[in-house]
């Protein structure tokens, strides 16, 4: 009898939420309280919806059918692919099927986080507070649009990137897998492209520079090259990317948007952000752990991005929470020490 009770005692509870999963409820039963009046608090969403009815019926738009001024003008629609998912959301339950997606995939997108700072290591409540500190930098962004998808793509990229970086992993082989869908939903896969990007920078700056670095250099390289590539899969090529570029830096579209304004740091919705970067300043100087120059690389790139334009905000914050997480390792012997507590 004994024996059949260790036995029973071995065995995983598997009906049991673990904290992973717990982080993933709060997220998702947070965002479906806002759905009431911030997820669709956006005229974007509908237009992405009627885009997506539209694919449904014609395919991916090529000729602007929406506008009075530039109608019948070459169109490229960045995110034709989740527009089209979207309506057809829409079309089974509505608004409020649009409204439950945005949610599990915020709740997807910080359970995946909290997993990636746990593996930092962190203990687990200090995961779980610099997770929800980075939600709570990204709430002002949670509209049911497909950057929402941006953003747990985001976590992915880097905890991939960070993988092979520490030891090699072969999942970094699964970037420009997931570049070929990012690319077709949403244009925010340029971010993913500047992960890559910085952890090749970031890889070539660290020591020891022997055959391990060298392999690891050339991974990032490799996987850089394929991404690249692999977001040319798309129903409109290298003009997707011209697009993009316009968009960005000449078209100036981006000076009457607030989502590129920088940071209001006198408003409520900046304080998570502004907690995060103190809680940095704290952490890079009391703490026993020196940041690596992968981490920092990244870090520094990201805060970077985060003071020009609201919109990188939430990015930042999936980047800054596992790198704060590598910074806390010892951290109370470190604050006896500095403090005598």
């Amino acid at each position: 009898m004994s024996g059949v009770t260790d036995d029973l005692a071995a065995r995983p509870v598997w009906y049991l939420p673990t904290v992973s999963d717990m982080v993933f409820l709060v997220v998702v039963v947070v965002a479906l309280r806002l759905g009431q009046t911030a997820l669709l608090n956006d005229p974007g969403t509908s237009w992405h919806v009627k885009v997506g009815l539209d694919v449904w019926e014609s395919g991916p738009p090529h000729v602007d059918t929406y506008s009075f001024t530039r109608g019948g003008e070459p169109w490229v629609s960045q995110a034709w692919l989740c527009d089209a998912a979207m309506a057809m959301l829409y079309r089974a339950w509505s608004w409020n099927g649009v409204v439950v997606a945005a949610a599990l995939i915020l709740g997807l997108a910080y359970r995946s986080l909290f997993r990636f700072v746990l593996s930092s290591p962190a203990n687990v409540a200090w995961a779980a507070a610099l997770t929800l500190l980075a939600a709570g930098c990204g709430s002002a962004h949670w509209l049911a649009r497909p950057h929402l998808v941006s953003l747990w793509f985001m976590v992915l990229t880097f905890r991939w990137c960070m993988e092979f970086h520490r030891s090699a992993t072969r999942t970094i082989w699964a970037v420009p897998a997931l570049m070929v869908l990012w690319s077709n939903i949403h244009g925010a896969f340029l971010a993913g492209l500047t992960v890559v990007g910085c952890s090749l920078v970031g890889q070539l700056l660290s020591v020891p520079r022997d055959a391990a670095w060298r392999r690891r250099v050339l991974g990032f390289a490799l996987v850089l090259g394929a991404s690249i590539v692999a977001t040319l899969v798309n129903p409109y090529g290298w003009t997707l990317h011209a697009h993009l570029g316009d968009l960005l830096f000449s078209s100036g579209v981006r000076d009457l948007i607030d989502e590129w304004r920088a940071p209001d740091f006198q408003s409520a919705e900046s304080r998570p952000l502004e907690i995060l970067l103190v809680l940095s300043i704290v952490l890079l100087a009391v703490g026993r752990r020196r940041i690596n120059i992968f981490s920092l690389v990244h870090l520094v790139a990201w805060v970077h991005f985060a003071l020009l334009a609201v919109r990188q905000v939430a990015f930042a914050a999936v980047v800054a929470a596992p790198v704060l997480g590598e910074l806390t390792v010892d951290l109370w012997p470190a604050l006896r020490d500095q403090f005598g507590l």
